[in-house]
């Protein structure tokens, strides 16, 4: 059911980025890429042990260095696939928590639900970066005032 609920999230995480018009934009999934990677944090400060907290702000560092390395590369088609490869590695890394870090704050339907997600967020990016669909922040209007 996790799997499921996870699959119907990708999607609908897919619709809102087209509804609100930032589908193609890759700081939509850079954004995302951070979020998702926060939550672990999350379930570690709610363990209340330090040691926890650490490992999964460690972990959660790698992945928001990937989602603004991404952002920020000069190449939009290797930055996309950065990110995307970012979103289905957390994939992998949601599945492989508990091997990795025993952290009983995390619901036993999370790794599953959130890792269907990353790897249907992940895959469109791909697909999107395949096929050049990828607006990256220099080529958005707004980077014409962006002078950082």
């Amino acid at each position: 059911m996790a799997y499921l609920a996870g699959g119907i999230g990708g999607i609908g995480i897919l619709f809102l980025g087209y509804v609100t018009r930032q589908g193609r934009f890759l700081p939509f999934y850079s954004s995302l890429l951070i979020v998702i990677a926060l939550v672990y944090v999350l379930f570690g400060v709610m363990t209340g042990r330090p040691a926890i907290i650490v490992a999964e702000s460690a972990i959660a560092a790698g992945f928001m260095g990937v989602a603004i390395l991404g952002v920020r590369w000069q190449g939009e088609h290797v930055g996309s696939i950065l990110i995307a490869s970012g979103l289905m590695a957390h994939g992998l890394f949601d599945l492989a928590h508990n091997a990795m870090i025993q952290n009983a704050a995390v619901p036993v339907w999370w790794p599953p639900f959130c890792g269907t997600v990353d790897v249907i967020v992940g895959l469109w990016l791909l697909r999107l970066a395949w096929q050049g669909q990828v607006i990256t922040p220099k080529h958005h209007p707004s980077a014409a005032n962006d002078k950082g």
